[in-house]
């Protein structure tokens, strides 16, 4: 066996990328005369030129060397990240996730979140026009800012005043949360469908934006990952139920639409899924603002 196809065996059997004194210890026993750190780094360079592995510097922590693998860097970068999102104690913004990440793989920050957002590994948490992340879904109370508590503080304390039983601001939460124990009595109502909200469109844009050579993604291809989700909850994939939730997110600033350049070339399904803009045709693509 030659040289260069026992050092790609090696690296590509290894569970982590490998700096060249880890390959050069691993191949070492399968070779004579006596290898050398240039014979390996030569080699190692020959691999990469031929693009059979990829070489990242700084990829070790602790290490400032080139690490070595044959697996893919979006693949690297979603692991790495996986791991940052699961360890945080609270929802963090974009740019500090994307400072906590491994420098050496940010390159790939925006395609790995947005597949860990379609993954469930990780939840975007919009407050006011601040979106955050955090590794656990989204609860009612957390949309809750700083002056928002506060307020809502106040205004137990007043009904406080007027009620038999005193309760907490814990104990509000927590019935926000519907993690009370304690029966709440409602007018019973038939089950609604659930509709598609903004944090699902907004991570199926995440996910198809990171591999399109555009920022303006087309309607129809975010209707397609709802009628794929609405399958799997077993409901009915609705344009109607699809365009209003397009709809507000466009009224409320966080989106822009764009017109087909030959908007009456369209099938007819791609024109029922167009959206009304304030001004002009209707909006074919789509893309977050901000």
């Amino acid at each position: 066996m030659d040289l260069l196809t026992s050092i790609y065996e090696v690296v590509a059997a290894a569970a982590e990328p490998m700096l060249a004194a880890e390959v050069l210890r691993a191949v070492q026993p399968q070779t004579t005369p006596k290898l050398k750190p240039k014979d390996i780094n030569t080699a190692l360079a020959a691999l990469v030129e031929g693009a059979r592995i990829i070489g990242i510097k700084g990829l070790r922590k602790g290490s400032a060397g080139v690490c070595y693998t044959t697996r893919k860097p979006l693949d690297l970068a979603s692991e790495a990240l996986a791991t940052v999102v699961s360890a945080l104690p609270a929802a963090v913004s974009l740019t500090k996730l994307k400072a906590l990440s491994s420098k050496p793989l940010r390159a790939w920050f925006d395609e790995a979140l947005g597949r860990l957002i379609v993954q469930g590994g990780a939840y975007y948490l919009s407050k006011g026009k601040t979106r955050l992340v955090q590794s656990r879904p989204p609860k009612p109370s957390d949309i809750l800012a700083g002056p928002a508590l506060v307020t809502l503080q106040k205004v137990l304390e007043q009904a406080n005043r007027l009620r038999r039983t005193s309760r907490t601001i814990a104990e509000l939460l927590s019935w926000l949360d519907e993690e009370t124990q304690e029966p709440i009595h409602i007018i019973p109502r038939p089950t609604a469908k659930r509709g598609v909200t903004a944090e699902q469109l907004r991570a199926w844009y995440m996910a198809d934006v990171a591999t399109a050579s555009s920022s303006m993604i087309p309607i129809q291809a975010t209707f397609a990952r709802y009628q794929v989700w609405a399958k799997s909850v077993g409901e009915g994939a609705e344009v109607e139920v699809f365009k209003r939730a397009m709809k507000e997110l466009y009224d409320s600033g966080e989106v822009m639409l764009e017109p087909h350049e030959r908007p009456h070339e369209l099938p007819t399904e791609q024109r029922e899924l167009q959206v009304p803009m304030a001004f002009g045709p209707p909006g074919f693509y789509w893309g977050l603002l901000g």
